[in-house]
């Protein structure tokens, strides 16, 4: 499924001239915890959205939006410098 989702996104940057790139879930990581690393997957799911809620200052409610809340802040620091 991820596969088919990630060509799907490809093709709609393509067919409307939209740069695109590939970032790997550690940058975020990274980003997000500094050098931290968890011990398993739930603990980091559970830093990350620690991380999450306190770089936006609102309550995450899963993992799920946490990852796409630090990835949208990496791309603004990343791509415009600015830091949320």
């Amino acid at each position: 499924l991820y596969g088919a989702y990630t060509g799907y996104v490809e093709k709609m940057c393509e067919d409307h001239k939209i740069e695109y790139s590939y970032v790997p879930v550690q940058t975020a990581k990274k980003f997000a915890l500094g050098e931290k690393r968890a011990k398993n997957r739930e603990e980091s799911k559970k830093e990350m959205i620690a991380a999450a809620s306190k770089m936006l200052k609102r309550n995450i409610v899963d993992d799920n939006e946490a990852d796409a809340c630090i990835f949208l802040a990496w791309a603004m620091h990343k791509f415009y410098n600015v830091d949320i």
